[in-house]
């Protein structure tokens, strides 16, 4: 299953040890982790301004990233009801590489649920639903 993760769990995930982190494992074991050059770029900016992490240790994380994502190039731009438009490329991003799931902490995007086919979670709510099919 193609699963995008948005900038705020890709964060957390290499910030701390915790459920985005345990659920960027995940995905990266059993699903096709999808990404976008917006989600990558945004990702540099966060993790030097907010967590002040080193450019060569930034730069590792994105190889990383870039190395075990497939990295979607929007086919189209299509407009969302959201009110921060640069949630707009990543959301493009996403429905062009068909995914089936969106992982955001942004309760705005969330709220979307469902976006034609691709659903719309919180990363909790991937794991329960994740946890839910395992059962």
């Amino acid at each position: 299953m193609r699963v995008f993760l948005d900038t705020n769990v890709l964060a957390a995930a290499f910030a701390t040890r915790g459920l985005c982190s345990d659920l960027f494992e995940e995905v990266l074991k059993n699903h096709d982790p999808v990404l976008s050059i917006a989600i990558l770029a945004e990702l540099k900016r966060v993790f030097a301004k907010k967590f002040r992490i080193p450019d060569d240790r930034i730069e590792e994380i994105l190889d990383l990233l870039g190395s075990c994502s497939y990295i979607s190039v929007p086919s189209r731009e299509l407009s969302y009801p959201i009110t921060d438009s640069d949630d707009m490329p990543h959301l493009c991003a996403a429905e062009s590489a068909g995914c089936a799931v969106f992982v955001t902490g942004d309760k705005e995007l969330q709220a979307l649920d469902p976006i034609g086919a691709m659903r719309v979670l919180s990363p909790r709510d991937f794991r329960e639903m994740f946890e839910v099919s395992l059962s």
